[in-house]
């Protein structure tokens, strides 16, 4: 069982949990923040994401042996760096309830509404165990042999509603001030970031770790926003504002008008495909996360816990909710959640980092003169 991934297959993970998140689900959140002003908060707020993953790499490479956990501990001493890992947990544990909910609840919406949603979601999740047990280098590869499919159906379900968008539905951008902007920016960013904590337990894990991961974290970010970028964009130019405000999964949506010459239509079908692997990897990146996170805390092996972690989280995503609660409950998590978890990190781990390397310059200093 490998432990170590690629550089390729860093960018790949980074790049499916943008996508996989919020691919169905951001552009009516943003819609309803933002408005017309959708793509310029998705822009903004992505970009802030991508320089937290950014100081997250900056300070990993400092400790190329350790995960967040692992050197938060060395930063910030071993009770508050425990503490810091807890509070990560506890908000990663909501995010991967809620993503083996929705995994249930988009078939639920594409009109299966006889099957349990616990059929959708128990398969998703039985197959993340299987994944996660092979070990992370599996994980990698199975987002290595899906990326490809999944960046390439976004891209034709764009090219093929291009002759519907109606420029007229993008406008009157900045309307209302900056205000609707930095709203949808917040939302954007409390999404983005997500990938944060992924890249922190990873970057201990890839083979070559050099600088290179720099550039391999902006490719993943750039490709994944883009994709979600072009969903915002192309949903409301083909139908509205408003429209997109009323759907709850606006892509779905914008699949079904899709028709290539008079004869193809249907293509909703194959996003829904598309999705199940999204869905599964958002399921399998966000369980590892959680599972690798309390087993850094607790000093056990995470295969050790994996099974039980997994199933108590599928029931839990069982409580009887509808789909608005639980699109809710992503905001709610996010902007209480993941939010000021990122600040804590920028705002405390940052700081630390640099005391912390001053310290040891001089520990090393004063051991150099005490041989002289």
């Amino acid at each position: 069982m490998q432990e170590k991934i690629s550089l390729g297959q860093f960018s790949k993970l980074v790049a499916a949990i943008i996508i996989a998140t919020v691919f169905l689900t951001l552009p009516r959140r943003l819609a309803i923040t933002a408005q017309w002003d959708s793509p310029f908060s998705l822009l903004i707020g992505y970009g802030a994401a991508w320089f937290t993953g950014f100081i997250v790499i900056w300070i990993s490479l400092k400790h190329p042996q350790d995960t967040f956990v692992g050197y938060s501990k060395k930063i910030l001493g071993p009770y508050l760096g425990w503490l810091f890992g807890a509070m990560v947990f506890l908000v990663i544990m909501n995010l991967s309830v809620l993503t083996i909910r929705l995994a249930g609840i988009t078939y639920t919406v594409a009109g299966y509404t006889k099957t349990p949603i616990i059929i959708f979601s128990g398969v998703t999740v039985l197959l993340a165990v299987w994944v996660l047990k092979e070990g992370i280098e599996v994980l990698g590869r199975v987002a290595e042999m899906f990326y490809i499919p999944l960046v390439l159906s976004i891209i034709l379900l764009s090219l093929s509603v291009l002759n519907k968008v109606e420029l007229d539905n993008l406008l009157p951008v900045l309307a209302f001030g900056p205000e609707p902007v930095l709203k949808g920016a917040i939302l954007a960013f409390s999404t983005g970031v997500e990938h944060v904590f992924l890249t922190g337990l990873l970057i201990s894990m890839l083979q070559d770790l050099n600088k290179k991961v720099y550039a391999a974290h902006l490719y993943g970010v750039f490709i994944g926003s883009f994709m979600i970028l072009l969903m915002v964009i192309f949903t409301i130019g083909v139908f509205s504002v408003d429209d997109v405000k009323r759907f709850y999964l606006p892509p779905y949506q914008l699949a079904k008008v899709v028709e290539i010459g008079s004869f193809i239509n249907g293509v909703e079908v194959i996003l829904l495909g598309i999705w199940t692997i999204a869905s599964f990897l958002e399921v399998t990146i966000f369980l590892y996360i959680s599972v690798m996170i309390i087993s850094q805390l607790l000093n056990v092996s995470y295969r050790d816990i994996l099974v039980p972690l997994a199933y108590l989280f599928l029931f839990m995503s069982l409580a009887p909710v509808d789909n608005h609660q639980v699109e809710n409950e992503f905001s709610f998590v996010g902007q209480y959640g993941i939010i000021p978890m990122a600040l804590l990190f920028v705002l405390i781990m940052v700081p630390g980092q640099l005391i912390y390397q001053k310290s040891r310059r001089n520990k090393h200093e004063a051991e150099g003169d005490s041989n002289k």
